[in-house]
Protein backbone atom coordinates (compact mmCIF):
# COMPACT_ATOMS: atom_id res chain seq x y z
CA UNK A 1 0.00 0.00 0.00
CA UNK A 2 1.23 3.56 -0.97
CA UNK A 3 2.39 6.12 1.16
CA UNK A 4 -0.12 9.14 0.53
CA UNK A 5 1.66 12.91 0.63
CA UNK A 6 -0.07 16.37 0.42
CA UNK A 7 2.14 18.96 -0.68
CA UNK A 8 0.61 21.93 0.32
CA UNK A 9 2.19 24.98 -1.89
CA UNK A 10 4.23 23.70 -4.38
CA UNK A 11 6.80 26.17 -5.23
CA UNK A 12 10.44 26.22 -5.39
CA UNK A 13 10.84 23.72 -2.62
CA UNK A 14 7.65 22.05 -2.75
CA UNK A 15 8.24 21.18 -6.74
CA UNK A 16 11.70 19.75 -5.43
CA UNK A 17 10.02 17.60 -2.83
CA UNK A 18 7.36 16.35 -5.16
CA UNK A 19 10.18 15.39 -7.85
CA UNK A 20 12.06 13.83 -5.44
CA UNK A 21 9.21 11.60 -3.86
CA UNK A 22 8.22 10.31 -7.25
CA UNK A 23 11.91 8.46 -7.50
CA UNK A 24 11.23 6.60 -4.75
CA UNK A 25 8.68 3.75 -4.84
CA UNK A 26 5.95 3.74 -2.68
CA UNK A 27 4.63 7.28 -2.50
CA UNK A 28 1.36 8.54 -3.93
CA UNK A 29 2.06 12.67 -4.25
CA UNK A 30 -1.18 15.33 -3.98
CA UNK A 31 -0.03 19.13 -4.73
CA UNK A 32 -1.80 21.89 -3.96
CA UNK A 33 -0.83 25.33 -5.55
CA UNK A 34 -3.08 28.34 -7.04
CA UNK A 35 -1.89 28.30 -10.97
CA UNK A 36 -1.26 25.72 -12.94
CA UNK A 37 2.54 24.74 -13.99
CA UNK A 38 3.88 22.73 -17.04
CA UNK A 39 5.42 19.73 -15.09
CA UNK A 40 4.10 18.69 -11.81
CA UNK A 41 6.56 16.03 -11.85
CA UNK A 42 4.11 12.90 -11.27
CA UNK A 43 1.97 15.21 -8.49
CA UNK A 44 -1.72 14.81 -8.73
CA UNK A 45 -2.88 18.12 -8.87
CA UNK A 46 -5.17 20.80 -6.88
CA UNK A 47 -4.92 23.98 -8.69
CA UNK A 48 -7.09 26.53 -6.07
CA UNK A 49 -6.03 29.32 -3.58
CA UNK A 50 -5.70 28.49 -0.29
CA UNK A 51 -7.92 30.06 1.35
CA UNK A 52 -10.95 29.11 -1.13
CA UNK A 53 -9.78 25.33 -0.06
CA UNK A 54 -12.76 23.30 0.79
CA UNK A 55 -13.08 19.95 2.47
CA UNK A 56 -13.78 18.04 -0.43
CA UNK A 57 -11.09 19.42 -2.01
CA UNK A 58 -8.46 17.71 0.52
CA UNK A 59 -7.42 13.95 -0.18
CA UNK A 60 -7.51 11.49 1.74
CA UNK A 61 -3.45 11.43 3.09
CA UNK A 62 -0.92 9.99 5.68
CA UNK A 63 1.59 12.51 5.74
CA UNK A 64 0.90 17.06 5.01
CA UNK A 65 3.72 19.13 4.04
CA UNK A 66 3.35 22.60 4.55
CA UNK A 67 5.40 24.59 1.68
CA UNK A 68 3.46 27.80 0.70
CA UNK A 69 5.89 30.77 0.93
CA UNK A 70 4.58 34.63 0.94
CA UNK A 71 4.13 36.50 -2.24
CA UNK A 72 5.46 39.66 -1.27
CA UNK A 73 7.55 40.41 1.77
CA UNK A 74 4.70 42.47 2.81
CA UNK A 75 3.54 42.11 6.76
CA UNK A 76 -0.04 41.37 5.17
CA UNK A 77 1.02 38.75 2.72
CA UNK A 78 3.36 36.90 5.21
CA UNK A 79 0.34 36.84 7.77
CA UNK A 80 -1.74 35.32 4.94
CA UNK A 81 0.66 32.83 4.31
CA UNK A 82 2.06 31.83 7.26
CA UNK A 83 -0.65 31.89 9.60
CA UNK A 84 -4.10 32.31 8.22
CA UNK A 85 -3.74 30.00 5.64
CA UNK A 86 -2.15 27.69 7.29
CA UNK A 87 -4.94 27.96 10.29
CA UNK A 88 -7.00 27.42 7.39
CA UNK A 89 -5.40 24.14 6.19
CA UNK A 90 -5.47 22.63 9.66
CA UNK A 91 -8.73 22.91 9.94
CA UNK A 92 -9.56 21.56 7.25
CA UNK A 93 -7.62 18.86 7.88
CA UNK A 94 -8.34 18.29 11.60
CA UNK A 95 -12.01 17.23 10.05
CA UNK A 96 -10.98 14.31 8.08
CA UNK A 97 -11.36 11.25 8.94
CA UNK A 98 -8.97 9.85 7.67
CA UNK A 99 -5.94 9.71 10.25
CA UNK A 100 -2.99 11.93 9.68
CA UNK A 101 -0.03 10.86 10.91
CA UNK A 102 1.70 14.02 10.83
CA UNK A 103 1.86 17.86 9.22
CA UNK A 104 5.58 19.22 8.34
CA UNK A 105 5.72 22.90 8.19
CA UNK A 106 8.67 24.96 6.48
CA UNK A 107 10.07 27.66 8.85
CA UNK A 108 13.16 29.55 8.55
CA UNK A 109 16.59 29.99 10.45
CA UNK A 110 15.71 33.62 10.41
CA UNK A 111 13.63 33.50 14.08
CA UNK A 112 17.37 33.56 15.77
CA UNK A 113 18.07 36.79 15.87
CA UNK A 114 22.09 36.18 16.48
CA UNK A 115 24.46 38.41 15.21
CA UNK A 116 27.21 37.94 17.00
CA UNK A 117 28.37 35.04 15.16
CA UNK A 118 28.00 32.39 17.70
CA UNK A 119 26.45 29.03 17.16
CA UNK A 120 22.63 28.52 16.89
CA UNK A 121 20.66 25.04 17.80
CA UNK A 122 17.12 24.26 18.09
CA UNK A 123 17.05 25.20 21.46
CA UNK A 124 18.35 28.57 20.82
CA UNK A 125 15.82 31.36 22.12
CA UNK A 126 14.60 33.52 19.95
CA UNK A 127 14.17 37.23 20.66
CA UNK A 128 12.68 38.33 17.66
CA UNK A 129 12.34 42.10 16.57
CA UNK A 130 11.57 41.82 12.71
CA UNK A 131 7.68 41.05 12.13
CA UNK A 132 8.41 38.51 9.76
CA UNK A 133 10.39 36.40 11.54
CA UNK A 134 7.18 36.69 14.18
CA UNK A 135 5.06 36.31 11.73
CA UNK A 136 6.74 32.82 11.16
CA UNK A 137 7.17 31.93 14.94
CA UNK A 138 3.43 32.75 15.06
CA UNK A 139 2.62 29.94 12.13
CA UNK A 140 4.82 27.98 14.32
CA UNK A 141 2.60 28.60 17.46
CA UNK A 142 -0.63 27.66 15.02
CA UNK A 143 0.89 24.40 13.79
CA UNK A 144 1.56 22.81 17.54
CA UNK A 145 -2.18 23.75 18.32
CA UNK A 146 -2.87 21.48 15.50
CA UNK A 147 -4.97 17.65 16.41
CA UNK A 148 -1.98 15.59 15.11
CA UNK A 149 1.27 15.61 15.24
CA UNK A 150 3.57 18.15 13.76
CA UNK A 151 7.22 18.84 13.28
CA UNK A 152 8.85 22.57 12.35
CA UNK A 153 11.86 22.38 10.15
CA UNK A 154 13.91 25.91 10.00
CA UNK A 155 16.03 25.97 7.06
CA UNK A 156 18.98 28.34 6.85
CA UNK A 157 19.22 30.04 3.13
CA UNK A 158 17.43 27.98 0.47
CA UNK A 159 19.58 28.50 -3.10
CA UNK A 160 19.64 25.27 -6.19
CA UNK A 161 20.27 25.90 -9.95
CA UNK A 162 17.50 28.25 -10.19
CA UNK A 163 17.84 30.28 -7.12
CA UNK A 164 20.99 31.73 -6.13
CA UNK A 165 21.11 35.25 -4.82
CA UNK A 166 24.95 35.64 -3.57
CA UNK A 167 26.06 33.90 -7.38
CA UNK A 168 23.73 36.50 -9.04
CA UNK A 169 24.96 39.54 -7.51
CA UNK A 170 28.57 38.97 -7.67
CA UNK A 171 27.44 38.30 -11.74
CA UNK A 172 25.86 41.81 -11.96
CA UNK A 173 28.77 43.39 -9.99
CA UNK A 174 26.97 44.43 -6.48
CA UNK A 175 27.90 41.28 -4.03
CA UNK A 176 27.80 42.58 -0.72
CA UNK A 177 31.27 42.04 0.45
CA UNK A 178 31.76 42.45 4.03
CA UNK A 179 34.33 44.38 6.10
CA UNK A 180 34.77 41.36 8.62
CA UNK A 181 34.04 37.96 9.09
CA UNK A 182 30.35 37.89 8.91
CA UNK A 183 28.82 34.48 8.55
CA UNK A 184 26.25 32.86 6.07
CA UNK A 185 24.56 29.53 6.24
CA UNK A 186 22.78 27.43 3.60
CA UNK A 187 21.21 24.44 2.58
CA UNK A 188 20.71 22.94 -0.94
CA UNK A 189 17.16 22.80 -2.32
CA UNK A 190 17.90 18.88 -3.44
CA UNK A 191 18.98 18.59 0.14
CA UNK A 192 15.50 20.42 1.55
CA UNK A 193 13.85 17.42 -0.21
CA UNK A 194 15.24 15.10 1.18
CA UNK A 195 15.21 16.23 4.82
CA UNK A 196 11.84 16.63 4.49
CA UNK A 197 10.98 13.18 3.66
CA UNK A 198 13.64 11.92 6.27
CA UNK A 199 11.98 13.99 9.00
CA UNK A 200 8.99 12.35 7.92
CA UNK A 201 10.17 8.86 8.75
CA UNK A 202 11.64 10.10 12.04
CA UNK A 203 9.54 7.47 15.00
CA UNK A 204 10.95 9.38 17.65
CA UNK A 205 10.37 12.97 16.38
CA UNK A 206 11.80 15.69 18.28
CA UNK A 207 9.38 18.14 16.47
CA UNK A 208 11.97 20.94 16.11
CA UNK A 209 14.76 20.62 13.56
CA UNK A 210 17.23 22.72 11.48
CA UNK A 211 18.40 21.94 8.24
CA UNK A 212 21.23 23.55 7.06
CA UNK A 213 24.53 22.16 5.23
CA UNK A 214 27.48 21.61 7.47
CA UNK A 215 29.52 24.43 6.99
CA UNK A 216 28.21 27.67 7.57
CA UNK A 217 31.21 29.85 5.64
CA UNK A 218 31.77 33.64 6.00
CA UNK A 219 30.10 35.41 3.20
CA UNK A 220 33.23 36.94 1.73
CA UNK A 221 34.62 33.66 1.25
CA UNK A 222 31.99 32.44 -0.59
CA UNK A 223 32.15 35.44 -2.98
CA UNK A 224 35.82 35.31 -2.87
CA UNK A 225 35.61 31.33 -3.94
CA UNK A 226 32.82 32.15 -6.61
CA UNK A 227 34.57 35.21 -7.65
CA UNK A 228 37.84 32.85 -8.93
CA UNK A 229 36.04 30.03 -10.51
CA UNK A 230 34.12 32.23 -12.54
CA UNK A 231 36.39 34.78 -13.11
CA UNK A 232 34.29 37.39 -12.05
CA UNK A 233 35.81 40.46 -10.45
CA UNK A 234 35.51 41.42 -7.25
CA UNK A 235 33.49 43.45 -5.59
CA UNK A 236 35.40 47.28 -5.39
CA UNK A 237 32.79 48.39 -2.18
CA UNK A 238 32.64 46.62 1.06
CA UNK A 239 29.41 46.46 2.92
CA UNK A 240 29.10 47.41 7.16
CA UNK A 241 28.92 44.49 9.43
CA UNK A 242 25.47 45.07 9.62
CA UNK A 243 24.85 45.14 5.65
CA UNK A 244 22.45 42.22 4.54
CA UNK A 245 24.15 39.34 2.79
CA UNK A 246 22.97 37.08 -0.35
CA UNK A 247 19.35 36.80 0.89
CA UNK A 248 19.29 39.66 3.21
CA UNK A 249 17.98 39.22 6.54
CA UNK A 250 20.39 36.72 7.71
CA UNK A 251 22.50 37.83 10.39
CA UNK A 252 25.78 36.99 11.46
CA UNK A 253 25.28 33.13 13.17
CA UNK A 254 26.52 29.67 12.73
CA UNK A 255 23.34 27.56 12.26
CA UNK A 256 24.11 23.52 13.66
CA UNK A 257 22.75 20.99 12.15
CA UNK A 258 23.91 18.17 15.03
CA UNK A 259 20.13 17.28 15.91
CA UNK A 260 19.30 16.35 12.07
CA UNK A 261 22.43 14.49 11.35
CA UNK A 262 21.75 12.88 14.92
CA UNK A 263 19.20 10.77 13.20
CA UNK A 264 20.93 9.44 10.13
CA UNK A 265 20.29 12.27 8.01
CA UNK A 266 23.28 12.62 5.37
CA UNK A 267 23.52 15.66 3.26
CA UNK A 268 23.75 15.64 -0.72
CA UNK A 269 25.99 18.63 -0.46
CA UNK A 270 28.14 19.40 2.54
CA UNK A 271 28.88 22.52 1.43
CA UNK A 272 28.97 25.44 -0.55
CA UNK A 273 31.83 24.44 -2.54
CA UNK A 274 29.76 20.96 -3.30
CA UNK A 275 26.52 23.33 -4.24
CA UNK A 276 27.87 25.85 -5.98
CA UNK A 277 30.28 23.78 -7.90
CA UNK A 278 26.79 21.56 -9.71
CA UNK A 279 25.50 25.39 -9.96
CA UNK A 280 27.93 26.49 -12.06
CA UNK A 281 28.73 23.63 -14.27
CA UNK A 282 24.86 23.30 -14.67
CA UNK A 283 24.15 27.34 -15.94
CA UNK A 284 27.73 26.34 -18.42
CA UNK A 285 29.77 28.75 -16.13
CA UNK A 286 32.84 26.00 -15.44
CA UNK A 287 33.66 22.87 -17.46
CA UNK A 288 34.62 19.20 -15.63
Amino acid sequence: MSIKILIIGYGFVGQELGKYLQQIEGYEVHAIKREPIQDSFGASMIYKSLDSLQLSDIPDVDFVFYCASADTRSIDSYTKAYVDNLQHCLDLLSQKKYPIQRCIFTSSTAVYEVSDGSWVREETSVSVQDPHAQILLDGESVLRKATFPTTVIRFSGIYGTDRHPVLDKLMEGNANFCHSTRYSNRIHVVDCARVLEHVMRIDDNEGLYIATDSEPTPINTIISWLSSKTGTPMPEIRQHDAAETEGGRGGNKRCSNARILATGFRLEYQNYHQGFQQILLDKGLIVE
